[in-house]
């Protein structure tokens, strides 16, 4: 089951979530933010996890595979940068509103893993990765 964020609908579709008009104030939003919001909020994130902890994995990994042709480690903050021009090249070569949806909440996770770096800098004893 789907649930609206804004006003609590709930939906046995995707389809049923997708075409809901809100009368919340998301409802006023662009289809594209809408779906790039529900993307980044629902079911991925339960899957995958906090943005931030997902995207450092992957840049771990990025890092360790590109090994010398890096002058320094990659940070979730790339991650977040490199996934939204990939899905802007795939958008150049054949657009699809399934790749600006997905460009579009890349660059909210962006935001995400920036508000999560400051939140932690303002915390004593924290320690967070660099963000370039």
């Amino acid at each position: 089951m789907l649930r609206c964020a804004d006003c609590g609908a709930v939906f046995e579709t995707e389809a049923g979530h997708t075409q809901h008009k809100c009368p919340g104030r998301a409802a006023n939003l662009p289809r594209i933010l809408l779906e790039a919001a529900q993307l980044i909020s629902g079911p991925r994130r339960e899957s995958y996890g906090p943005v931030e902890e997902s995207f450092e994995r992957v840049a771990t990994v990025w890092t360790a595979l590109l090994g010398k042709r890096l002058s320094a480690p990659l940070t979730a903050a790339d991650i977040a940068l490199l996934m939204a021009a990939f899905k802007l090249c795939r958008e150049a070569n054949s657009p699809g509103f399934d790749n600006r949806v997905d460009a579009v909440g890349y660059l909210a996770l962006l935001e995400q893993i920036y508000e999560a770096a400051k939140k932690a800098s303002d915390q004593p004893n924290t320690i967070t990765a660099p963000i370039a």
